[in-house]
């Protein structure tokens, strides 16, 4: 489903961002899959820190401003400093695509992502393994 909706960003903000932003196609690329990895940590890490049924009323079209507007932000700090250190650009730049490209994302993950019982549900959905896979991979850090 992520893999989707990069294809639906780079299809629609491809030509928006290369222009806007002075973007070739190898940073464009690189900029969908750096996107695609800050997303996936966003939920993620939003899954793995109990925010279960937040990320679950996301997902199924029911949260409210706030609650997208945080997850936002969340995924902008990891977007910003990472796509900035892989392209080379200074971080007002990287600021500015994230603001083209994160919306975006949100956009059709919460309007496009259909229905899920619970946030393993969601997680298998959207094809980054279940909390407890999540839980597991995080509790191995610290052994």
């Amino acid at each position: 489903m992520i893999d989707q909706i990069l294809k639906l960003a780079k299809d629609n903000l491809g030509p928006v961002l290369q222009q806007k932003e002075n973007l070739n196609s190898q940073q464009l690329d690189k900029t969908m899959e750096v996107a695609g990895d800050s997303f996936k940590g966003g939920l993620q890490s939003m899954a793995s820190s109990g925010n279960g049924n937040q990320l679950l009323n996301l997902f199924n079209g029911k949260s409210d401003q706030e609650g997208k507007q945080n997850f936002s932000n969340s995924i902008m700090k990891k977007f910003v400093p990472s796509i900035a250190s892989k392209l080379g650009i200074d971080e007002s730049k990287a600021q500015s695509i994230g603001n083209s490209v994160i919306p975006f994302l949100l956009d059709k993950f919460t309007s496009e992502g259909g229905q899920a019982k619970d946030s393993g549900d969601l997680l298998n959905k959207v094809g980054i393994g279940g909390v407890g896979s999540v839980t597991e991979k995080i509790g191995g850090l610290f052994k």
